[in-house]
């Protein structure tokens, strides 16, 4: 048996020039004031979801379960094919169209719905907010069909990086960004039957990075890699590995290997996640900042694919990806 859940979503961080009507979701303006004066870059969603009925817990605890998770669905996969902060300001939800609200007993009552104390013109900085075409929402609604398809264990394996990707799309600052993209992709590249990290990256990235992604990651971030590659960036203890050096030799020949620079370009990164990891850089270092902001950008830039890959079985259409709303 299934039953229907209507939710009411209200988002900010995005402008929209005509409303959007889909099978899974409408789109609309949304006019909220805050501290008396409106707040640009709201929407109201409404979205509409059929869920199986679970006879084996009660009404409160599958009210508890299904609706977060929905929600949740929802604002990761617009963070995803954003790349940018964007923030649920309040829900309300329908089931079977009777209006009901989880509850979450385990957390102290001042934590539950913790955002609606928050002034939404306080959320995004203005100018960040980001007006998709009609494109974006008809490939939001695909991805959102495309992942409930998928097996449960598929689901699992992306539920992670979804959730991390979705909190650095709405960070405000490089470092914050980086770390929280980075778990994201630790999440797709996990691998518990390899003990070496770099083996596992490099065993992901041979097996999913293909030639579409590759190349399209190398040609619209050509600045970014070039930049990436003239960092003083080495792997190893003893050993060390020049990769940012071997990244600068790549890009230097005529005729690209897209693949093989989209590889060594993630371990570049790898290098400059490791000096924020174990806290080899300075907050306050420019130089520092800049590393940080490149790899973040670059790094978002393919998760992004990989993860919508693995959710629909296809690259993002060229349509968004090359599209001006999305380049950071």
């Amino acid at each position: 048996m299934e039953r229907s859940l209507d939710i009411q979503l209200i988002v900010h961080g995005i402008e929209l020039d005509e409303a959007y009507e889909g099978k899974l979701f409408t789109v609309k303006k949304r006019e909220v004031i805050s501290s008396g004066k409106p707040v640009p870059g709201c929407v109201h969603i409404s979205y509409k979801v059929s869920r199986e009925s679970d006879p084996s817990v009660c009404e409160q605890q599958y009210i508890n379960r299904e609706i977060p998770r929905a929600v949740d669905l929802f604002t990761q996969c617009l963070s995803l094919l954003l790349r940018r902060p964007s923030h649920l300001i309040n829900y309300k939800a329908k089931l079977d169209g009777v209006v009901v609200e989880p509850t979450i007993q385990q957390y102290a009552p001042n934590l539950y719905n913790l955002v609606m104390i928050f002034h939404p013109d306080v959320l995004i900085p203005s100018g960040l907010s980001v007006c998709p075409p009609r494109d974006f929402w008809v490939l939001l609604e695909n991805t959102i069909s495309s992942y409930r398809q998928r097996a449960d264990n598929v689901r699992r394996h992306l539920a992670l990086a979804l959730r991390w990707f979705k909190k650095g799309s709405d960070e405000l600052n490089s470092p914050d960004r980086l770390v929280a993209f980075w778990i994201s992709f630790n999440a797709l590249y996990e691998d518990p039957e390899i003990n070496k990290e770099q083996k596992r990256i490099e065993k992901y990235i041979t097996s999913n990075v293909d030639s579409v992604i590759a190349q399209r990651y190398v040609v619209d971030n050509s600045p970014q890699l070039n930049e990436l590659s003239g960092f003083p960036i080495e792997l190893g203890v003893k050993n060390k590995t020049p990769v940012a050096k071997e990244l600068a030799c790549l890009l230097s020949v005529d005729q690209l290997d897209y693949t093989a620079v989209a590889g060594k370009s993630v371990f570049v990164i790898y290098g400059i996640r490791n000096n924020l990891f174990h806290g080899d850089y300075d907050p306050d270092s420019e130089n520092h900042q800049k590393h940080m902001a490149t790899a973040e950008g670059l790094l978002s830039f393919l998760v992004r694919e990989l993860i919508v890959k693995e959710m629909t079985g296809k690259p993002l259409p060229v349509t968004i990806v090359s599209s001006e709303y999305f380049k950071l």
